[in-house]
């Protein structure tokens, strides 16, 4: 067995957390990880199992209708090996000691590493810091120490509990953001099933430990399709968005209404898009198709403004002439709740629900009678996640800390040029693709 590197102490969420950064991983590492063989391990505990699913039939380790039973089926389709050698109650010191008796001999290419915050004895600890701070140091010591085996892994974020408290919810939210922030690709298992106070959504839940088959198919869901693809492909390193000047142009043209498209290739319930924008103009900036119709986001009257698929509104007061701004429109399918985030702050709620299946930005799409694009509008970052951020999120992304899990779509929107037919550059770990609609993109730079 190889040796982990060492690992570094720092702050985050307000708590002082003793972890390990999973380094950046070195060129030689990359290499490995292409060069990779085809097999995935899922190892974890029990929601990592799928306890809870019915029926209790295995599908190599997996209950089937749990969430790696569900990703074993789609993975195993398209040529990988999956294996599952979770065991329930298990907590992350016994992903450490299991490591080398257990994974190593398997030889994998790649690690689904599932663990669960509740399992460490949280819920309703008098010591709660100290236990986070045993969970997150433990998979920084779990990281390197699969890198320094030619294993690459992959991080499930924590997830929802029946009986957290608000402040248990609160230091869970902190763990995510301390775990999105290493360079490891993760899912974002809180933005499947949050009903927005850290308990699964209502009917989505077996017991308070574990989702039903509804809930696990959320959590599938967060999963990106493409995701071991793509690190087999060499994309190993998570996305980061670089400070260059660039952004992308887009003028008012009355045949293209959809300057920049996403299509998922797979079924969408809860998501996130986000995106920098600016203009001195009013109209529609953005746009998601879905079951119900279309949700759009416009300028209007010196304000951003989110319209419903059934018309309702959000709307705060803004000066889009006066620099960027960060806008986030996350939908919680399982809470049926869609949060609108402007600059790292909530304008509000709705309670609504719906499937997306289209993805625009620069324009309506075919929302009629949504008002036409802007004259002239910039953007940057546009970023589309298969799960639901919540507030701390949105914040985090609106302050330059960029979210990474269960992203799909990260266009930073600073190519050299812009051409029909031609996708946009996606440094996302996934192998989704931005379609460039017509020729009323312009690549600028400050």
């Amino acid at each position: 067995m190889k040796y982990a590197k060492p690992f570094l102490t720092f702050l985050a969420g307000g708590l002082m957390l003793l972890l390990a950064t999973a380094s950046h991983a070195d060129d030689a590492t990359v290499s490995a990880a292409a060069a990779a063989p085809r097999k995935v391990v899922v190892y974890g505990s029990s929601v990592a199992l799928g306890y809870g699913s019915e029926p209790n039939v295995y599908n190599r380790g997996s209950y089937t209708n749990g969430y790696a039973g569900l990703i074993t089926a789609l993975l195993t389709q398209n040529g990988w090996a999956v294996t599952n050698i979770s065991i329930g109650g298990q907590v992350t010191s016994n992903g450490l000691a299991r490591f080398e008796p257990e994974l190593e001999p398997l030889h994998p290419g790649y690690v689904l590493v599932g663990y669960s915050l509740a399992n460490e004895g949280f819920v309703g600890s008098k010591n709660p810091i100290e236990l986070t701070n045993r969970f997150i140091s433990n998979l920084a010591k779990l990281i390197p120490l699969c890198r320094s085996n030619d294993i690459s892994p992959v991080l499930g974020l924590t997830y929802a509990h029946g009986g957290y408290s608000a402040k248990e919810y609160q230091y869970g939210k902190d763990v995510n953001l301390v775990l999105n922030s290493w360079d490891v690709p993760s899912i974002n298992l809180l933005g499947a099933l949050d009903d927005g106070s850290g308990h699964w959504a209502a009917d989505y839940f077996h017991d308070a430990w574990h989702p039903n088959n509804a809930g696990y198919r959320e959590m599938f869901y967060a999963f990106v399709p493409t995701l071991f693809d793509a690190l087999s492909a060499g994309k190993t390193h998570s996305p980061h968005l670089d400070p260059v000047p660039n952004f992308a142009r887009m003028t008012a043209a009355a045949d293209i209404t959809a300057p920049l498209t996403f299509t998922p290739g797979n079924a969408m319930h809860s998501f996130t898009m986000a995106f920098r924008v600016r203009s001195t103009h009013s109209g529609t900036i953005a746009a998601v198709r879905s079951d119900t119709g279309y949700a759009t986001i416009a300028l209007r009257d010196h304000q951003l403004i989110y319209v419903a698929p059934d018309g309702r509104e959000l709307a705060i007061p803004i000066d889009a002439t006066n620099g960027w701004h960060d806008v986030t429109l996350a939908a919680r399918y399982a809470a049926s709740r869609t949060m609108f985030a402007v600059d790292g702050a909530v304008v509000g709620y709705l309670p609504e629900r719906y499937v997306p299946d289209e993805f625009v930005l620069g324009g309506p799409g075919g929302a009629s009678p949504r008002a036409a694009a802007p004259a002239a509008a910039d953007f940057k970052n546009w970023c589309l996640y298969r799960a639901a951020w919540n507030a701390d999120e949105a914040r985090a992304q609106a302050k330059g800390h960029l979210q990474q899990a269960s992203m799909e779509i990260c266009a930073p929107l600073s190519d050299a040029t812009f051409s029909a037919g031609t996708p946009a550059t996606n440094v996302a770990q996934s192998l989704s693709v931005v379609q460039v609609i017509g020729s009323n993109i312009q690549a600028m730079t400050e």
